[in-house]
């Protein structure tokens, strides 16, 4: 088993997000294009570069799950209300849903145990990163908002 001790950090950058990862930076751009290093991904499709796997999943929209220091995050550029069976199986392990807005839906069909958006909530303070330890993360939800 391979043990994530270091800290993995999600940001807001402009109107998409940026995930640094140990070998790797992850930026997440609006209408669902994702760049590693030099690499740009739009699409579905299976990518591994410079230890971080995406897989663009067509839903539609295309979905893209990605694999960071041991961390599965799952990014949904546009609102989604409901997954069919098999969509939720492709998403099955993911430990983090990151989007701008997340229905409540996509939380109980996919069961993550943080949901990362961009979206005012009531009573919870938005905080400018997000530090994540694989072998640290919650058993149980949180929400974080990124301002």
């Amino acid at each position: 088993m391979v043990l994530y001790n270091e800290v993995m950090e999600i940001s807001k950058v402009g109107t998409g997000f940026k995930i640094k990862g140990k070998q790797a930076v992850v930026i997440i751009e609006p209408a669902g294009k994702i760049v590693v290093g030099e690499f740009a991904i739009v699409g579905p499709g299976e990518y591994e570069i410079a230890g971080v796997t995406v897989t663009g999943i067509k839903i539609p929209p295309t979905v893209y799950r990605l694999s960071v220091d041991g961390v599965n995050i799952c990014y949904f550029e546009e609102t989604i209300e409901k997954l069919t069976q098999e969509q939720v199986e492709k998403l099955d392990g993911i430990d983090i849903i990151l989007g701008k807005k997340i229905t409540p839906q996509l939380v109980t069909e996919i069961e993550p145990v943080m949901m990362v958006t961009t979206e005012k909530k009531e009573g919870i303070i938005p905080v400018a990163k997000l530090n994540i330890i694989r072998e640290k993360l919650p058993t149980e939800l949180q929400t974080i908002v990124l301002e």
